[in-house]
């Protein structure tokens, strides 16, 4: 691997933080180890295709963190963990990981023909806005067993490595950001991570995500409140369903709850793959929000809205359905 590189990666590598969201710690996981094989090159291809992406770039680049949650549940992660600090960013789940290949080919997965809701194209849309930082180290490790694949921008360039011969670990993807050292971030670390915007990103529109979401440490989910009404789904509910007393509509082709108090009028909030959508409803009564939970919804190229569609006609159509039939059982 070249000095430049190389000197990126092991900076990435030491400012790792131990977190205290579980025993079992994925960002942890990246510990220096002794003895492996490395293989790498740059990738030409790689990097004509992250150039071809400006479609994609998001209005808001900290939302790139959104991203790399939705990419987690869409890979079938079963918990995320998100460390922010005053320099760098560090995010950790389980689930399938990314082969060399797949890393490869992370940035032609946003061609027309693609589908933009894939993991893979969430991850190469928060690279690309992730870049925008103009960082120190941008690194992607994702592996299972003894073998582990590398993704890592720098500058212009993709580089693309495979480390084998290292201990067996669980499937885990690792992103790791660091930010170029300045004064602030130097002096000030502890003040600059209180407003890192990814924080506020996540409390506002990562609250429902399905799968447990640790930041810095703290359980990330919406906490239960006296009056939420749960909607039954399918066999496998979301985090927040679990925390909740029984369905007062159960056997529902998705997930939902009725919350009181999120917004000053009635709202339906679309969770895609982690992430809340709101959307003012006149249907819902005042002071509420529906909550309506499908990862088969499609988000339009700014990743802001969602697009009006059948599937999201038909579910908003069952969604005030359930919620009328829950209202009306609530108050028997």
């Amino acid at each position: 691997m070249p000095t430049c590189c190389r000197r990126g990666y092991n900076l990435g590598r030491e400012s790792l933080r131990v977190s205290q969201a579980t025993s079992q710690d994925y960002i942890q996981w990246l510990r220096q180890e002794a003895d492996y094989q490395s293989s790498g090159r740059f990738s030409l291809e790689a990097k004509k295709a992250l150039q071809k992406m400006q479609a994609h770039q998001l209005l808001h680049p900290a939302e790139y963190i959104l991203q790399l949650v939705s990419c987690a549940v869409m890979r079938n992660a079963t918990r995320i963990q998100i460390e922010v600090g005053g320099r760098d960013v560090r995010v950790g789940f389980d689930g399938e990981p990314f082969s060399d290949k797949d890393l490869e080919q992370i940035f032609e997965c946003c061609q027309a023909h693609r589908a933009v809701t894939a993991s893979s194209a969430h991850l190469a849309i928060a690279l690309q806005a992730m870049k925008t930082y103009n960082p120190d180290v941008l690194i992607v490790e994702s592996g299972q067993g003894k073998t582990r694949n590398v993704l890592q921008l720098y500058e212009q360039d993709v580089w693309i490595e495979t480390r084998s011969g290292l201990r067996p670990r669980d499937a885990v993807t690792y992103i790791g950001l660091e930010h170029s050292l300045n004064l602030w971030n130097f002096c000030f670390p502890s003040i600059l991570k209180g407003t890192r915007p990814e924080l506020s990103v996540l409390r506002r529109r990562a609250l429902a995500c399905p799968i447990p979401l640790y930041l810095n440490g703290e359980d990330l989910g919406f906490p239960r409140r006296p009056g939420d009404l749960l909607l039954g789904g399918p066999e496998t509910p979301p985090d927040w369903a679990r925390r909740r007393p029984a369905s007062l509509v159960p056997e529902l082709p998705f997930w939902g709850m009725l919350r009181f108090g999120s917004y000053a009028e009635g709202a339906i909030v679309y969770v895609q793959a982690g992430v809340a959508f709101p959307e003012i409803d006149p249907q819902v009564p005042y002071g509420m929000a529906l909550y309506l939970q499908d990862d088969t919804l499609q988000r339009d190229l700014s990743h802001q809205n969602l697009v009006n569609n059948e599937a999201k006609t038909l579910l908003r159509k069952e969604g005030l359905k359930a919620m009328r039939q829950a209202l009306e059982r609530s108050r028997s």
